[in-house]
């Protein structure tokens, strides 16, 4: 099945519309998603696995406006539509394109194609905020993994889900990832007057050959600044092969009033030394904060400590718990092989490295050689079907070739 037709199929689009290009943005509601737009012969339509699946369709002939705006004065990367949802008007707007002006003429280009009484105005219009937030506003970065609106305050917020009391915690969290040996703290002043808490466990690994879990230990500060609740956590996995390569840095901030309160959650690498891996590092490391994001919302969703109309799921919250690539690099049969090819060089490599197993010239041939074998399997065959079969072939050539010093 091609790449093509798996768009089609997301989207209910028929298979005889062209589809012409597609380009990363962000889907402003009220929560920030970061997706693909897809341009059609007769539609537009945006797809996020951020925080769940969500798809957004219009056609063509419902648009009846689009309009370039800035944001902030500063930021010239934001398309709005107007558009008839059945008898509704609706507005959809997407942010944070790196070509808009070129996005912007393609769309009005086809939109003139498809509905020729079209007007499309090249003005531009300034947004006063961004629109991730009407009320508050944080300095902004890279980061981010997620920022969302709630209708609760600043102080509650802390106290229902990081307060030594909170409501929903972060082992029982870790319990639904299949974590073990959780042990979670509780926040304490320390010397320099700050207060921290820390939590150790041993994490749940997937695709890693031979290791289940991982030994973790998350520390946390807590500081107040001015308006701004900044919860620091760091994460370090000492009992993985590059434990001592980089940690993590997650952040918590959260910025409200009595009433009402923003929050965004924010996740980077920080590395120590030099590694080969820290493309695969950066990418898992962001795969699992969504993992956890996705799930945090889910369950405070369930318990109802948040209100429903804070989550704007187009999604069923079961999907949520889930940290998915995206369909089309899931449907690819080089991603999946290499997922598995991977995970398995990863180990070796860092072993080789640090010494701690021996391996001769003809291990490494070995090795190499079924690597080749198994690509031209995978092309060959239904990959499917063979991803077992294939974990399983190169751990056991791993055990036999490879013997601990």
């Amino acid at each position: 099945m091609s790449d093509q037709t798996i768009i089609k199929e997301l989207f209910g689009v028929s298979e005889d519309e062209a589809l012409y290009d597609d380009y990363e943005c962000a889907f402003s509601d009220n929560v920030l998603r970061q997706g693909s737009l897809y341009i059609f012969e007769n539609h537009i339509g945006f797809y996020s696995t951020i925080i769940g699946k969500f798809t957004l369709l219009i056609a063509f002939a419902d648009i009846i406006s689009m309009l370039k705006k800035s944001v902030v004065k500063l930021f010239p990367s934001a398309i709005a539509f107007k558009y008839k949802d059945n008898d509704a008007l609706k507005e959809a707007t997407f942010i944070s394109f790196s070509k808009r002006d070129q996005v912007y003429v393609l769309i009005g280009k086809y939109w003139k194609s498809s509905c020729p009484a079209a007007l499309v105005d090249d003005s531009e219009e300034i947004l006063e905020v961004m629109p991730i937030s009407t009320t508050f506003t944080l300095p902004s970065r890279e980061d981010t993994i997620e920022t969302m609106n709630f209708n609760m305050g600043a102080e509650e917020f802390f106290k229902v889900f990081y307060s030594n009391k909170a409501k929903l915690t972060k082992s029982y969290l870790f319990e639904k990832l299949e974590c073990k040996n959780i042990k979670e703290g509780r926040w304490e002043v320390g010397e320099n007057g700050k207060e921290h808490k820390r939590n150790t466990l041993d994490y749940r690994l997937k695709g890693v050959p031979f290791v289940n879990f991982a030994g973790t230990i998350e520390e946390y500060t807590l500081e107040r600044k001015n308006d701004i609740i900044e919860i620091s956590n760091h994460i370090s996995q000492p009992g993985i092969m590059t434990g001592d390569c980089f940690y993590t840095l997650e952040t918590t901030e959260i910025i409200g009033d009595e009433h009402k309160c923003m929050v965004r959650w924010s996740c980077e690498n920080k590395f120590i030394k030099n590694t080969m891996w820290k493309g695969t590092i950066i990418k898992r490391t962001k795969g699992d904060a969504i993992k956890m994001r996705a799930l945090w919302r889910k369950e405070a969703l369930l318990a109802k400590l948040i209100p429903e109309e804070t989550s704007t799921l187009g999604h069923e919250l079961e999907d949520a718990t889930k940290y998915e690539l995206d369909d089309l690099v899931c449907n690819n049969r080089l991603g999946k092989l290499w997922s598995v090819i991977d995970s398995v060089c990863m180990w070796v490599g860092d072993a080789i490295a640090e010494k701690k197993i021996s391996v001769s010239n003809s291990a490494m041939i070995a090795i190499l050689s079924l690597i080749a074998v198994l690509i031209l399997i995978c092309f060959l065959n239904d990959v499917e079907n063979r991803m077992i079969t294939i974990d399983k072939s190169l751990k056991i050539l791993l055990a036999r070739f490879l013997q601990p010093k």
